[in-house]
């Protein structure tokens, strides 16, 4: 599965952020989060893309680039690498480094919208 290439396309839960989908990229680690336990994919991002992330009000927004997203079926025995598509929870890295933290948990994220993966 590590290297394996995948296109992640919206699915759900965020129209602002379905402009930025779909993305490809290859699957370079699996981590396990803290909180919300194993089975998470780090993907990099073939074409990074800069996003404005909301972190206070009035609408105080912060730039990130992101190489990065964070993703993990949501579907109970579907694999993101099988031959059918599969729903997946869509994160994004604003620090690709944290990824080698092993008390990395889904505070360190921004969840932004459920997608579709297929190879």
């Amino acid at each position: 599965m590590l290297g394996q290439q995948i296109t992640v396309e919206y699915f759900d839960q965020n129209e602002t952020f379905k402009s930025l989908l779909p993305r490809s990229g290859h699957l370079v680690r699996e981590l396990s989060l803290t909180d919300w336990g194993a089975g998470w994919n780090l993907l990099q991002l073939d074409e990074p893309f800069d996003y404005q992330h909301k972190v206070a009000e009035p609408y105080v927004f912060k730039n990130i680039h992101i190489t990065h997203l964070l993703i993990k079926s949501r579907w109970e025995g579907f694999a993101i690498d099988g031959d059918q598509p599969a729903s997946v929870f869509v994160l994004l890295v604003p620090d690709p480094l944290i990824c080698g933290d092993e008390n990395v948990s889904s505070k360190d994220f921004i969840h932004v919208c459920w997608g579709m993966v297929h190879t």
